[in-house]
């Protein structure tokens, strides 16, 4: 049972490093390019400007960080959830509370990134 255990932790340290490496690879790149290429937007001059500048950056990571979460997640639910062939799932009845919920926090963000 023990050695169940262990197998478990070094598959779980495994796809976490894998996971690790695979968001922050790309991170690389943004920060090793310099911000004022032609793909991203002007300086700003005027305090309008500068406080739109500062908003896009600020939401920019918020959408990373909600991507990366999601993304891990569901990475995470296809390798811990994989079965063989011909296997019988389950049979389990809907939770509404939890349906609910996961279509009602995606909408509060959206709206509060609107508002």
């Amino acid at each position: 049972m023990l050695s169940i255990g262990k197998k478990m932790f070094c598959s779980i340290k495994r796809v976490l490093g894998y996971g690790l490496v695979l968001t922050t690879t790309p991170l690389t790149a943004v920060f090793a390019n310099d911000l004022n290429t032609k793909y991203n937007l002007r300086e700003p001059v005027t305090a309008l400007a500068r406080d739109l500048y500062f908003m896009h950056y600020v939401l920019m990571g918020v959408c990373l960080v909600i991507f990366v979460l999601v993304f891990g997640v569901m990475f995470y639910s296809i390798y811990a959830h994989r079965k063989s062939k011909g296997y019988q799932p389950a049979d389990f009845s809907d939770n509404h509370t939890v349906e609910i919920l996961w279509t009602l926090i995606p909408f509060l963000i959206v709206v509060g990134i609107g508002v």
